[in-house]
């Protein structure tokens, strides 16, 4: 302590480096959690339904049976009038759930197309299988088409 006695600026300088350094490890390791094992809870409250009723949009729940034997959910949508045939895969972002896609999915519904809503694996109402940003050996396909 007698270096602390001696230089106190300097001493507190050192300290404020060393406390900023400690501050930036921990906070770096905090969000390196939240990145890898960000948080999941919304998947409690989506509804059966995603769109509102007043839009008068045809949605039907499907599923699909993985090879690993996880149950992958999805809504899929049709337009309401003009529809083009033609299917767009709407993907939601890490820590998200189908129902976060619906404005994507309003916008191509608007213009004739049909919209698949997927869940991520272990993600919205996917709540089975490996989490999206954990790669398994080989992957799943999807035969046959749907509509």
């Amino acid at each position: 302590m007698g270096f602390c006695k001696r230089h106190p600026r300097l001493c507190a300088v050192i300290i404020a480096f060393l406390l900023y350094g400690v501050a930036c490890v921990v906070g770096g390791i905090v969000l390196a959690e939240f990145a890898i094992h960000p948080p999941r809870d919304r998947a409690s409250k989506i509804p059966t339904t995603i769109f509102p009723r007043y839009l008068g949009i045809s949605e039907e729940p499907v599923e699909i049976q993985a090879r690993d034997g996880a149950i992958l959910r999805a809504t899929y949508a049709l337009p309401n009038s003009n529809d083009n045939g033609k299917t767009v895969i709407a993907l939601h972002g890490v820590a998200d759930e189908r129902s976060g896609m619906i404005g994507f999915a309003r916008l191509f519904l608007a213009n004739g197309y049909r919209v698949l809503l997927p869940d991520s694996r272990a993600q919205g109402g996917a709540k089975e299988g490996l989490p999206p940003m954990v790669f398994s050996k080989g992957m799943t396909c999807i035969d046959g088409s749907i509509g």
